[in-house]
């Protein structure tokens, strides 16, 4: 099916390529049905555009780029909700966020990242409360791992 993007025209999508999030993203609730744009094993980054609304698109980056020792602890709902045993059964991603109040600092949110099981095409993001990750981590003061880590 064609869904309409602003930023990268009309999409292509087939439905075994749609990722459902139950809950939406945080501030975007309305918006379940998401694709992958310029995902490719070697990409450090990519986008995850919503196919509800059609400017609504997030920059994603592996979070073990910006903190090494990443770690994501899921409740029973979550992994419910996404439909697995183990973090080891999603990949995790950190949204970046250019700061345009801040010189256009670009920042990674750390504390909600977004979790993605491929294998039932189920997303989520999270909130890792009491975690002391930051929700606008600087993205240049951590440099890029030369390999980052998939998963969990």
């Amino acid at each position: 099916m064609e869904y309409p993007t602003t930023r990268f025209g009309d999409l292509e999508v087939a439905d075994d390529q749609i990722i459902n999030f139950p809950e939406g993203v945080i501030g975007f609730e309305s918006c379940t049905r998401f694709c992958l744009v310029d995902k490719t094993p070697e990409a450090t980054v990519w986008w995850l555009q919503s196919l509800d609304q059609p400017h609504v698109a997030f920059i994603l980056t592996s979070p073990y780029f910006c903190e090494q020792d990443y770690q994501v602890k899921l409740s029973p709902t979550d992994m419910d909700i996404l439909g697995i045993n183990s973090t080891s059964q999603v990949e995790v991603a950190a949204i970046l966020v250019i700061q345009r109040d801040q010189g256009r600092q670009i920042t990674a949110n750390l504390l909600a990242p977004v979790l993605i099981n491929y294998e039932k095409r189920l997303g989520k993001q999270i909130i890792l409360r009491d975690s002391g990750y930051s929700a606008k981590q600087p993205v240049q003061q951590v440099g890029v791992a030369s390999s980052a880590r998939r998963g969990g």
